[in-house]
């Protein structure tokens, strides 16, 4: 054992330390120009929102877009003249095959993360193509188009999904396009040319601030209906772990009840049985009768102790002195312990597995934690069993594996193990004694050593409980990373 220690405080188990600010207020905060989440986890989860949930919605849209769009066909034939059949053709066969390709390319699974592209597309194309119909109309003409223009616009602003920074650009470019045909064509007025600029400029802001707006709202909403189940997760959890809690406390007072009263009885009757003897005068069997009492006050003694050792432990106030230790001096120690149980049912204990290697842990705590494993490991042992201690160096580190043939534990079993007071039968029909202490103990002990329990069993095949342990220099490694970071 080297001089060198440290002293640690075990840890809460909830000790999570609090953010300056909310953690949903900055992951659901919105840049205030292209009304995106600022975090880039959120509008991811956001968009994959659309691409799930929303995708039939956008693809309804699309269709009902085009079926707008295709009904002023009738429009075009009404006051198109001798350019109706020319206008007909443009929007059949060179905006519809675009629109129509991007529609079936998104509504595959595989590419609807890409639907507001195709939606982009879709109303570029209408626009365009009646911004060619304006341009070709003789004069006094133009107007009644310009009608489908505001329609496919506020149509795609209003009610399509489309991000700011795609749409606004296109809303611009539209627009742009719409004024430089009022200049190429010459058949228009100035004053048909200012009333058109006012007109689209008008247009396009109301395109470009209902789309700011829409795409907000509909961030605002869904991370509102995001935060609403996560209340509601949240909630359940808190009721699960009170119902968890109060089970707990039910199961504590029954098998309080159950493992006082025993040792209590077993008291009181060898103390009558005492008394009657000294008064009849028959002190043959005295000395047996104050080693029955002695013990059974030990056994109490020793629940009440597992009891407090546990309270410190979840309370953080159980403090570990650190060394540099052999740990087959504790497994050694260890076996001399439980000889006694161990032959008590004919059960063979074989530590000739456990490697030589220098740990830094408590002595105190992990002999304490260790002996609950193989107590464990001893009760749960049919009579002439062996039990397998092994310990070897595993990469960085010293793994010990505590192997029984016992009965094994079932998956829902093994959760309970893990939590205080929980017995798989119940307190006034179990066969085996015990507070249910000793594996929740045990991973508290090892775990403020930066130890790590796990448990790997199955009914009928036994149970290994196994401990991995940081080597001596690789815990004073992190020992000093951690004061360097403190």
């Amino acid at each position: 054992m080297s001089d060198t220690n440290d002293h640690r405080s075990t840890p809460t188990g909830n000790g999570v330390a609090r953010p300056a600010q909310s953690n949903a207020a900055v992951r659901d905060a919105l840049r205030p120009i292209i009304a995106e989440f600022a975090d880039a986890d959120t509008e991811r989860a956001y968009r994959a929102h659309l691409t799930g949930h929303e995708a039939d919605r956008e693809l309804l849209l699309q269709t009902l877009g085009i079926g707008v769009y295709l009904s002023y066909s009738f429009l075009d034939l009404m006051v198109g003249g001798a350019l109706g059949a020319e206008f007909v053709m443009v929007r059949f066969i060179f905006a519809l095959p675009i629109i129509v390709l991007g529609v079936l390319i998104t509504s595959f699974r595989r590419y609807r993360r890409y639907v507001e592209y195709s939606t982009t597309f879709g109303f570029a194309a209408m626009s365009l193509s009646i911004v060619y119909m304006i341009y070709r109309m003789p004069g006094q003409g133009a107007p009644p188009y310009i009608i489908g223009l505001l329609v496919v616009m506020v149509f795609a602003s209003c009610l399509m999904r489309v991000s700011v920074k795609l749409a606004t650009p296109v809303f611009v470019a539209i627009a742009a396009t719409y004024c430089v045909a009022l200049i190429l064509g010459r058949h228009f007025t100035a004053n048909e040319i200012a009333s058109g600029y006012f007109f689209m400029i008008s247009v396009t802001g109301v395109a470009v601030v209902s789309n700011y707006l829409q795409e907000r709202r509909s961030r605002q909403k869904w991370a509102q209906d995001v935060q609403r189940k996560r209340d509601a997760a949240r909630i359940e959890q808190l009721l699960v772990e009170a119902t968890a809690a109060d089970r707990s406390k039910l199961n504590f007072l029954s098998i309080l009840t159950h493992e006082l009263r025993t040792p209590l009885h077993q008291i009181i009757g060898y103390d009558d049985l005492l008394r009657n003897q000294v008064s009849k005068g028959e002190t043959d069997d005295v000395l047996e009768s104050i080693d029955q009492i002695s013990t059974s006050a030990h056994g109490l003694l020793k629940k009440l102790s597992q009891m407090l050792r546990y309270a410190d432990a979840t309370a953080g106030k159980l403090d570990f002195l650190v060394e540099d230790i052999e740990i087959s001096e504790i497994i050694d120690c260890l076996g001399e312990k439980h000889a006694a149980s161990v032959s008590g049912k004919s059960i063979s204990l074989d530590t000739s597995g456990v490697q030589k290697a220098v740990l830094r842990i408590d002595q105190h705590h992990t002999s304490y934690a260790l002996s609950n494993l193989i107590e464990n490991a001893i009760g749960a042992s049919r009579r002439d069993t062996k039990i397998v201690i092994e310990g070897r160096i595993v990469d960085d580190f010293y793994q010990l594996d505590i192997a029984d043939q016992g009965c094994g534990m079932a998956p829902e079993k093994l959760k309970a193990a893990f939590s205080p007071f929980e017995q798989t039968d119940s307190a006034r029909s179990r066969l085996k004694e015990g507070l249910g202490l000793g594996i929740p103990i045990a991973r508290l002990l090892l775990e403020g050593q930066d130890a790590r329990l796990t448990i790997e069993t199955a009914e009928g095949s036994g149970t290994t409980a196994s401990v991995r342990f940081l080597l001596a220099q690789r815990a004073g490694d992190a020992v000093d990373l951690k004061s360097a970071q403190s």
